[in-house]
């Protein structure tokens, strides 16, 4: 079994677990302007790449991609489609931060007490403290008018899609890698250790609808379940060691009220725990593990700052078969 974490300077990290540092917003001579509390690491982007890929396979047309990168590019660029998200293009710069960090770690990993988002200066293969610092390393700088930047990583994976759909099953690394906030991305897979490292402007994309939810409208084979493992565990908050499957909202601009509700096939409401992080995701907990092969309805009322009245968005989205505890 493997366990996600996510992770800021706060959390010590773990072999087995998915770590995400969360992102922070940098306006240059503005100062921090955000920073989210997940297994991802900062990172940045140029302010002038604004102008993304218009298709998932527009991303993944670049060269020096080989063939794990296309492969996890394309599918979680098609996710965030679906999800009113715009496709992230391939950085060969960030992928070469991300996968001598994925080196570096594998090389130093339970020789130093050290975030694994972070590296000591005189370590084999050290690049820079921090993500920012190993992005610049790199070769990427950013733009004049800010930029933001997270990292994720997963450990023991076969393939870098097969380690997105690690991110996707849980709360703070799903938040990142379906984040309105980046534009570029870098990947990196190395002797199992999968890294993302990505960056965007300041001002984030805009997401179609003005929010962005998963699982998407209409989606199958959901799963049923959440276990807890992702450090920071979501659920320590709430003192439960499993949820239904993790549900969650992401609003263009900062959420100031909500209404959820989540029914099943036959009306009856689902109870559930809720979490506004970030002030613009809300992640629903259900507080039992969810019914397999089974559709559910969400309807969520919300008003967004700097916006005139309420919003609503209502989908629905069907389980697979229930399992036991993974990711």
């Amino acid at each position: 079994m493997k366990q996600v974490t996510s992770e800021n300077p706060k959390y010590i990290d773990e072999k087995k677990r998915l770590f995400s540092k969360g992102f922070q917003m940098f306006g240059l001579g503005r100062g921090l302007r955000l920073m989210v509390l997940a297994s991802l690491i900062s990172a940045g982007v140029l302010a002038g790449s604004l102008a993304g890929p218009a298709t998932a396979a527009e991303a993944v047309a670049s060269v020096g991609m080989n063939q794990d990168q296309s492969e996890a590019l394309t599918y979680l660029n098609n996710i965030r489609a679906k999800t009113g998200l715009q496709p992230l293009q391939f950085s060969a710069t960030i992928s070469k931060a991300a996968r001598l960090h994925a080196v570096y770690y594998n090389t130093n990993h339970g020789k130093l007490s050290e975030s694994a988002h972070n590296e000591t200066k005189g370590m084999p293969g050290f690049m820079g403290m921090a993500v920012f610092d190993r992005l610049k390393t790199s070769g990427w700088s950013p733009g004049k008018n800010g930029y933001t930047t997270g990292e994720i990583m997963h450990f023991e994976q076969r393939e870098s899609k097969e380690a997105v759909n690690g991110w996707l099953n849980t709360a703070y690394h799903r938040e990142i890698i379906l984040s309105h906030n980046y534009s570029e991305i870098g990947i990196g897979l190395v002797n199992g250790t999968a890294v993302m490292d990505f960056a965007g402007p300041y001002d984030p994309a805009p997401i179609q609808g003005g929010i962005a939810v998963y699982p998407y409208d209409g989606m199958k084979n959901v799963g049923t379940g959440f276990y807890g493992l992702e450090s920071p565990n979501p659920l320590s908050k709430f003192n439960v060691t499993k949820s239904g499957y993790i549900i969650s909202a992401t609003t263009q601009n900062e959420m100031v009220w909500h209404k959820a509700q989540i029914t099943d096939g036959s009306g009856a409401e689902v109870p559930y725990f809720e979490e506004l992080h970030n002030k613009n995701t809300l992640f629903l907990y259900p507080k039992s593990v969810l019914k397999g092969n089974h559709t559910y309805k969400v309807s969520i009322s919300y008003e967004m700052k700097g916006k005139t009245g309420k919003q609503q968005k209502t989908w629905s989205f069907t389980t697979g078969a229930e399992t036991g505890s993974k990711i």
